[in-house]
Parts: C-alpha cells; structure tokens; sequence
C-alpha cells in the first residue's frame, strides 16, 4: 500500500508513525488522511482472506466427519493402540485434547470479541462520518484495543506451542491422545466445536468488514475534499487503532478456522484407522 508520499509503509508502520506524530502534534488529521489507508488496505485484505475461505471451506464437508458412528466401536487396548501412527495436522506436536480446547478458545474469542467489535467499530466510524462531535470527541479506545490483543496473543502463543518446524503430520496414537477414553472425549468435543463453527456466517462476516473499510473510505475522501479541517488526535487515533485491531482479529478467526478443519480431518481419518484395529 503507499501512502500519500508514494512510500510503501505497512499498517503496522503506518500506526507507529501516526502514534508517534499523536504525541508531539494537537493535530494530526494530514497524516491520518495520508496514512489511514494503509491500514484499512490490510483490513481489506482480511477481509478478501476470509472470501476465499468461504470458497474453499464447506461446512457440509466438515459435518461429514461427524463422528457420532464412532462412540459404539468397541474398545481397543492401549497396548494395541501405543504401536499405532495416527495422523495429526501438519507440524503439530504435544496433546491434541489441549489442542481442541485452545481452538474452543478462539471461537470464544470470535464470539465474545470480534463479532461485537463489528459491530461496534463500524457504528464508531459511520458517527465519525456524519457526527462532528464523534470528530472533536477526546474519548480515548486505546486500552480497550490493548485489550483485545493482550489475549488473542496468548491464544496465538498457545497454539503456536503445539507445532514444530519439521514435524511430518504423523505420530504414535500416545503422543498424541493420552488414551483412547481421551480420544473418545476428542471427538465428541469436536462435534460441538465444529457445530458451533458451522454457526458463523463467513460471509455475513465479510459483508460487515466491507461496511467498515468503505465507510472509512467515505470519511478520508471527505476529509481530502476539505469538508472538514478538524478532528481530534483521539478519535482518529480510535479509527487507526480500531482498523488494525480489527483486521488482526479477521486474519486470526481466518486462521482458526482453517486450524479446526484440518484437526477435524486428522481426528476423522485416526477414526478410520482405528475401526480396522
């Protein structure tokens, strides 16, 4: 993306030098026309990641690995099962019963948090448009945003813990699941976490973040024409911080998505395996 000096500046660099311009300057309103962009230009791109996932992930695909079929197996020795490779997403390593909760987690996160930022951030930008007080307004979001991503970082560090470079998606059945009532556990909650997936409507999302970035176009365009000269350092730093936050937030639900489909072919396929024993 470039700015308006024609500079390429990502939209992690885009805010630093806003925030950096915020305190040293009452106003900052020319830098936030020039640089804003930057940053809805990543929210944009999230948002193009999550049509394409919409593409090419099938819910229907996912509620064919149900594993309702499997609870009536019958049992089968652990010492039977320790001599068994199982498939596992590719890298992962450690306990995938941790795994899946880390995940349940993340689609808490969505819920909790993201769906309500969508909503909420594109009333914040739509009065930001139409308000002029929303424009003078000095109410300060910058620790809610922190907020925000103090915990979707530690969901991101405690899933990243469980994947290694070089791990070939194949391990022994113990390594994996601590035994096979864990297992049985395994898919079970993995029938409701897919099920509470399929509630999520990817692109009722996407439509949402569209609202978003093309009311912030609305109000950079306004601001070019020179509709309007004066705007706090406050509410446009909440627009700057919010579009990042948010697009953060995108990519990562993308990101969780995709994780739990590939755990849930890996947990239907060890299924398999294990009916043949």
């Amino acid at each position: 993306m470039l700015n308006g000096k024609g500079n390429t500046v990502t939209g992690t660099v885009a805010l630093e030098m806003l925030a950096l311009e915020a305190e040293n300057s009452n106003n900052i309103l020319q830098s936030a026309v020039s640089l804003i962009p930057n940053l809805a230009s990543e929210l944009a791109t999230s948002m193009n990641g999550l049509k394409e996932l919409g593409k090419v992930f099938s819910f229907s695909e996912l509620k064919s690995k149900v594993h309702a079929n499997f609870f009536g197996a019958k049992n089968v020795p652990e010492d039977v099962l320790s001599k068994v490779f199982v498939p596992t997403p590719e890298g992962f390593i450690g306990n995938i019963d941790k795994y899946q909760i880390s995940l349940d987690s993340s689609v808490d996160y969505y819920e909790k948090v993201t769906s309500v930022m969508l909503r909420e951030f594109y009333v914040t930008v739509a009065a930001f448009v139409t308000n002029k007080d929303r424009k003078l307004s000095i109410k300060d979001d910058t620790t809610k945003f922190k907020g925000y991503e103090a915990a979707r970082t530690d969901l991101t560090k405690d899933i990243s813990s469980h994947f290694s470079k070089g791990n070939t998606g194949r391990t022994l059945f113990h390594d994996a699941y601590g035994s096979y009532d864990e297992f049985k556990k395994v898919c079970k909650d993995n029938n409701s976490l897919t099920k509470r997936l399929d509630q999520i409507d990817l692109k009722k999302v996407a439509d949402q973040v569209k609202k978003i970035v093309d009311t912030l176009d609305i109000a950079i365009a306004s601001a070019e024409r020179g509709d309007y000269d004066k705007a706090s350092n406050e509410a446009l730093m909440n627009l700057a911080n919010g579009t990042f936050e948010l697009a953060q937030q995108v990519e990562f639900f993308a990101a969780t998505a995709y994780r739990i489909k590939a755990l849930t072919f890996a947990i239907s396929e060890t299924e398999d395996k294990i009916k043949k024993l």
